[in-house]
């Protein structure tokens, strides 16, 4: 035995190591988990826009619109035969880190306007805008 060298056990290193790393991968593990980027629809219902190419003027109809894009957001009744039918949405992601930080706002509005002349389409307008805030 010599007096005054000290010699750590051969496993105080891996312990280090592997209290070490577990830092690392609890602290990466809170930093993901506090970002929120759940999307959120705040207004309407979000519809298929890729249907949308099934539609065709002047030969679909309002039951083929309805099996296809569902119940419309909004309907209007115009003069004589004309009805206006309208699918929006408008989906906000958020982003906090921490909770404390605010991030970037991303929002997503789509718009699907269908105006029936009698049972059949008369015309189709489509829009589908994404932007940050």
């Amino acid at each position: 035995m010599k007096t005054g060298h000290y010699e750590p056990c051969p496993c105080t290193n891996k312990k280090r190591l592997v209290m070490f790393l577990a830092a690392v991968f609890i602290s990466s593990g809170l930093f993901t988990a506090c970002v929120d980027d759940t999307p959120r629809v705040t207004v309407g219902r979000e519809f298929p826009i890729e249907r949308v190419v099934a539609l065709k003027r002047h030969t679909s109809t309002t039951k083929d619109v309805l099996e296809l894009m569902g119940e419309p957001y909004k309907k209007e009744d115009k003069s004589g035969r004309l009805k206006t039918w309208r699918y929006y949405f408008r989906k906000v992601t958020k982003e906090a880190i921490f909770f404390f930080f605010e991030g970037e706002t991303q929002v997503k509005e789509g718009e699907l306007i269908i105006v029936f002349d009698g049972p059949l389409i008369e015309s189709i307008t489509k829009s589908l805008d994404t932007y940050t805030q």
